[in-house]
């Protein structure tokens, strides 16, 4: 091999690292574009006697919305008849350039963001191609949920209609984005009674998986499960230790109203105790292919309680782990890492947001 050939052999070697670290850098500079607006945004909300710019800044909010939209059309058309590639790609970049403005805009300006609530719900269907989009846009509307006190009833329902249906199809990629939408929600107190009973189905989904697993090579019990060994059933468990982790689900499933009266609640809190056993079950069985998923939704479920890392088999688990002796399953030390961080930001969100003590109209805290 001559050394001109040579050389271009290992030019050519090196050009899926540099494209990587181009990828990086164009992350970084949209990381520290996204800094610098948001400390922009910040100094006009506070100084008064920019009141005016401000304004301006909120119609730039309607402006790039109005570009999502009007490039999205532009880039169908481009899509539904022939042309150069070269200009449908450009159009691509130019939406996600537009998308990627809209979580620090919305978090600044959460009231303006959420009148396009409905102009914006094609681009956050689960059937959306275009997942950056979808995840840039989900993560916009939690920025300003969780910026705003108050909600109109009009703006819930909307917001109700657009993230529930990613919650359904357990298997889309905006699901979990979408509960964090929830968990912003979470303040404003009036949820909508169908995340738990979707948490109720997955609950039910996901033990009859375990049936199934169990009883797997017995002959003269036949049970089915359409989910066991599907990424399906790991995104279940995965919503159902999110929900869990940020929901008191006992609460909201175990209670029975009359009229205007006292909530009621059981005490030996039978949905949790019965999701805790679940995960339990999948994360420690040896054969289960869905251990790790099941080891990640209990650390999310388990990490409001610091009294629960000190239960076994968890505890064990836990300590057994995290022995430099122990380098065979990487995997699930990496994920006892994650849960024990986890942990810990759960724990920060108590401390600094602490619950407030509301009563029901008989004077009992439910």
């Amino acid at each position: 091999m001559t050394k001109k050939k040579r050389r271009r052999r290992s030019e050519n070697n090196w050009e899926p690292s540099e494209e990587k670290s181009q990828a990086k850098r164009r992350r970084k500079s949209a990381d520290s574009t996204g800094s610098i607006l948001k400390e922009f945004l910040d100094d006009l909300a506070v100084d008064d006697t920019l009141a005016d710019v401000a304004e301006r800044v909120d119609g730039l909010l309607e402006a790039v919305v109005s570009n999502v939209v009007k490039l999205t059309y532009i880039k169908t058309r481009l899509e539904l008849c022939t042309c150069d590639s070269s200009l449908f790609e450009k159009y691509s970049e130019a939406i996600l350039q537009n998308v990627q403005l809209l979580p620090t805009l919305a978090e600044c300006f959460p009231n303006t963001f959420l009148k396009f609530v409905d102009v914006l719900a094609p681009f956050l269907s689960v059937s959306a191609i275009d997942k950056t989009v979808l995840a840039c846009l989900l993560s916009a509307f939690e920025n300003s949920l969780s910026t705003l006190s108050e909600l109109s009833v009009e703006v819930m329902q909307s917001l109700d209609r657009v993230l529930i249906p990613h919650l359904h199809t357990s298997d889309a990629e905006g699901n979990f984005p979408a509960l964090q939408c929830y968990v912003a929600l979470k303040s404003h107190g009036n949820l909508s009674a169908k995340l738990f009973k979707l948490f109720a189905t997955f609950l039910r989904g996901a033990n009859m998986a375990r049936l199934a697993f169990e009883f797997r090579s017995d002959k003269s019990k036949k049970i089915k499960s359409q989910h066991l060994n599907s990424p399906t059933l790991n995104t279940m468990l995965g919503l159902l230790g999110r929900i869990g982790s940020y929901f008191d689900i006992d609460l909201h499933l175990t209670f029975w109203r009359h009229g205007r009266g006292a909530i009621h609640r059981y005490e030996g809190k039978p949905f949790f105790a019965d999701a805790r056993d679940l995960f339990e079950f999948f994360a420690f069985s040896r054969e289960s292919p869905h251990s790790l998923a099941a080891f990640e939704a209990l650390g999310y479920l388990t990490a409001p309680h610091p009294q629960l890392l000190m239960d076994d088999p968890l505890r064990k688990t836990y300590s057994t782990l995290l022995t430099p002796e122990n380098v065979e399953d990487m995997p699930m030390k990496i994920q006892t890492l994650r849960n024990l961080n986890l942990f810990v930001d759960r724990q920060s969100e108590r401390l600094e947001k602490p619950r407030p003590m509301v009563r029901n109209p008989e004077g009992a805290i439910p």
